[in-house]
């Protein structure tokens, strides 16, 4: 099975859908024995419309994001192959996924105008009974 990269600046933004754990026959299906997980990543190039990557992305624990979180995917590749049918089929698959820090802070930053400070423990108001 051949494996090529993928160019994500091509991608342009990639925003987590949905994850799920993948099973084949009722089966936790493992790479490398960790368990492999689906995730729905939308995609938006800059000259094309949206759409949706089925991603496989090996990690033992459970991939939790709130949905339409900025993500960046470390090492994206296709996998390719013929199945015993015959006919073609292409996976997508990353090593890791992660919370695109830098898109997170520039939308939240078109939301509120502002990027917003922490409020410190010690200069919350406090009421008195």
């Amino acid at each position: 099975m051949y494996r090529y990269p993928i160019d994500q600046r091509q991608l342009g933004e990639k925003k987590l859908v949905s994850t799920e754990t993948v099973e084949y026959d009722g089966e936790v299906m493992k790479r490398d024995g960790v368990p492999v997980r689906r995730c729905s990543v939308l995609v938006t190039p800059p000259n094309d419309r949206p759409e949706v990557m089925e991603i496989e992305i090996p990690s033992e624990d459970p991939i939790e994001m709130a949905q339409l979180t900025p993500v960046v995917l470390d090492n994206l590749t296709v996998r390719s192959r013929v199945n015993q049918v015959g006919r073609l089929v292409i996976k997508l698959e990353a090593d890791a996924i992660r919370i695109d820090q830098e898109a997170a802070k520039a939308e939240q930053v078109a939301k509120h105008g502002e990027t917003p400070k922490p409020e410190s423990p010690a200069v919350k108001p406090f009421a008195v009974k």
